[in-house]
């Protein structure tokens, strides 16, 4: 990294306090205290992650990857920091809070500070209509296009700005990667997002445990079908890390994503969160340590029910013929779809149910199906590229998990060969997790939050992990032609 690209940097982190410290005292309330903390946070990260690189004279590549880490971080913290709650009416006014204001200045600052990071690596920008990556570049500009007539141009067009951004973000990562070690870097700078994301909320609704479990149904008041799918996805990564690293602070927050999981009780999160982990651990053949796994959810989530209001919601719940009014809202979902089915309503325009031409059930906010949710706000052809993203998904973990059974084969006590294979099958189990729940709730498809994030995240993973593998085993190794063993294996496959 040059001094102009620190100068830059460093100008504009001066502008921003110069405005901060000419703003008048009426911007400085409350609402506008998580602003300049998750400003000043940024500012300083991003200053001593420079000042290390400057110093310690890294090359520029690596200070350019761990800048990019810290960007992400940033987006999938600030989530928890700001305030989503909001009204569909004012949105369409295009009325928005101070926090809502502040989560998209920090949206705008990290579009800054990639687009400088940026002009040290501009060879990214080539690859994004190439390869697989094309069709998360495609999704982000259907999406973007389609805000010219979403029924809240305003919102849409906020939302569209930080799927950009992601997508952008993803895809200049990638271009750093050099090995599965700094896969599995990414990984753990994700998990310690997720743990901010799962222990914040849970810890401001447990403060109060008078009015702890006063939200949807009884259950923990933070927003409980969203912060189980993050908890049970903390859960999984936990997991996923500790196979791989087996390092205690794993245990710790794998703990704390099982038990904020079941404190939230979003019922497709655990199904889809406990038969993660188990498919993780039974493609690597841990009979044993899956059923221990199992047990112990088991003993948590009776600990819980225990000493907690949560069993009252359990009591109580009368939605299942109807998968807690889906069912009803999807019928009506299938005919407004007709009504637009080639471009679509517009992006997020799901958000704005009430609106007189939506055809949706007025009071919900998404359709409750990653599918249906793209179908109705993006048409026939945004619903094809997800398709698609999906099938390459699907395609790069199977052809993932192929190569590194044979790496294993081929050298069984390499340890690297086996952190190819635990992060195929770990790939295959996010995978799992997020398209179940996606199947129930707008995991994918609608607004780029923590869940989406982690799915394109999987995407762009996958992709590198496959030429990894590739890499490794050789251009003589015919991995394509036989379907091999999704499980280890000891003896090769005879040709």
């Amino acid at each position: 990294m040059n001094w102009s690209t620190v100068g830059w940097i460093i100008a504009i982190s001066g502008v921003a306090a110069l405005a901060i410290w000419r703003a008048p005292a009426s911007v400085f309330s409350a609402d506008a205290v998580p602003v300049a903390v998750v400003a000043a946070v940024f500012a300083f990260l991003l200053a001593v992650a420079l000042g290390s690189a400057v110093t310690r004279n890294q090359p520029p590549k690596v200070v350019v990857y761990r800048l990019t880490l810290l960007i992400w971080w940033v987006i999938l913290v600030c989530e928890t920091v700001f305030d989503h709650s909001g009204d569909s009416t004012q949105s369409y006014e295009s009325h928005f809070s101070v926090q809502a204001y502040g989560e998209g200045l920090v949206w705008v600052l990290a579009f800054v500070v990639l687009a400088i990071l940026s002009l040290q690596q501009p060879k990214y920008l080539r690859h994004l209509f190439s390869g697989s990556y094309k069709w998360i570049t495609l999704f982000a500009l259907v999406c973007l296009a389609s805000v010219s007539y979403s029924t809240g141009k305003t919102y849409a067009g906020a939302w569209a700005f930080k799927l950009l951004l992601v997508v952008l973000l993803l895809q200049f990562g990638a271009s750093m990667l050099s090995g599965m070690a700094d896969i599995v870097t990414f990984l753990k700078v994700t998990l310690w997002a997720f743990f901010i994301l799962t222990f914040v909320p849970a810890l401001e609704a447990l403060v109060n445990f008078s009015t702890a479990f006063e939200g949807v149904g009884g259950r923990l008041n933070a927003n409980p079908d969203a912060l189980s799918l993050t908890a049970a996805s903390l859960l999984l990564l936990s997991v996923i890390l500790y196979s791989i690293e087996k390092k205690k602070t794993m245990i710790f927050t794998g703990f704390l994503g099982c038990a904020v999981m079941l404190l939230s009780l979003g019922k497709t999160a655990i199904v889809a969160g406990v038969f993660s982990v188990l498919l993780f651990l039974l493609l690597q053949k841990q009979v044993a340590r899956s059923a221990a796994v199992l047990l112990g959810i088991v003993a948590v989530a009776l600990a819980i029910v225990s000493v907690t209001p949560v069993a009252s919601h359990l009591q109580s719940y009368e939605g299942a013929s109807t998968l807690t009014g889906r069912t009803v809202l999807w019928t009506a979902a299938l005919g407004a779809i007709r009504q637009q089915w080639l471009l679509g309503h517009g992006y997020l325009s799901t958000y704005f149910s009430w609106s007189r031409n939506s055809g949706l059930l007025a009071g919900f906010v998404n359709l409750h199906n990653g599918f249906l949710e793209v179908a109705y706000n993006n048409g026939i052809i945004g619903l094809t590229i997800l398709v698609m993203m999906h099938f390459m998904i699907l395609r790069n973990i199977f052809r993932s998990i192929r190569g590194a059974s044979a790496l294993r084969a081929r050298v069984p006590g390499d340890s690297r060969n086996k952190q190819a294979y635990l992060l195929s099958v770990g790939s295959l189990a996010l995978y799992a997790n997020l398209t179940v729940n996606g199947l129930f709730n707008t995991t994918f498809g609608g607004r780029p939050t923590s869940p989406f994030m982690l799915f394109l995240a999987l995407f762009v993973m996958v992709d590198l992990l496959r030429k990894q593998i590739t890499e490794r085993l050789g251009r003589t190794a015919d991995v394509n032609a036989r379907r091999a063993d999704w499980f280890p294996v000891e003896v090769p496959a005879r040709s």
